[in-house]
């Protein structure tokens, strides 16, 4: 008996080899929130070329344990203007491994991967991306009610605050606490 599939949209948060023809894959989808899923393929050349922070497509058996089956996976993007600047790619990078870690398996929360995929799309085009990425933690930490004194979140304030009339001085102080 085959288990039923569903194609789900997402961004690889990570990846690492499983076997000599397979990755784990830990995808964020709207749908399904953070998923961990295997991806084998019989050509080594289609398994290299996973990496984190990819927009992807997949096929995936959805199952009660933690690892999934991946049937397909198709790249949409790899973010290519993100990649042209290598501190713009450490910011994204450094947010995606918060989201890996900080996001518990199998539990949808739309609002962050709207948040999360505002942020990959405003960071390559801003100026400076460690307020992109600060703007990004205190919008995440505000919509989950981790910072006293902030209001909840509210997608509006997070779109106005992407322009270049931010406070540049507060964000870094900010994004400094946070790392601390």
């Amino acid at each position: 008996m085959t288990r039923p599939t569903e194609a789900i949209t997402g961004i690889t948060l990570a990846t690492s080899t499983f076997e000599e023809t397979a990755h784990i894959l830990s995808v964020f989808s709207k749908e399904h929130g953070r998923i961990k899923c295997v991806h084998k393929s019989f050509r080594k050349a289609s398994v290299r070329g996973l990496s984190s922070l990819l927009a992807v497509e997949m096929t995936v058996c959805p199952s009660d344990k933690e690892l999934w089956k991946c049937q397909d996976v198709t790249v949409v993007t790899s973010y290519p203007a993100l990649r042209l600047k290598l501190d713009r790619l450490r910011h994204a990078a450094e947010v995606t491994d918060l989201i890996d870690k900080l996001l518990p398996l199998h539990l949808a929360v739309p609002h962050i991967y709207e948040l999360y995929a505002a942020f990959m799309h405003h960071l390559p085009h801003f100026a400076a991306p460690d307020v992109a990425a600060s703007l990004f933690l205190e919008k995440f930490y505000a919509s989950e009610g981790m910072l006293e004194g902030q209001p909840r979140f509210l997608e509006k304030q997070f779109e106005e605050c992407y322009s270049e009339k931010s406070d540049l001085g507060r964000y870094q102080k900010l994004i400094h606490s946070i790392r601390r």
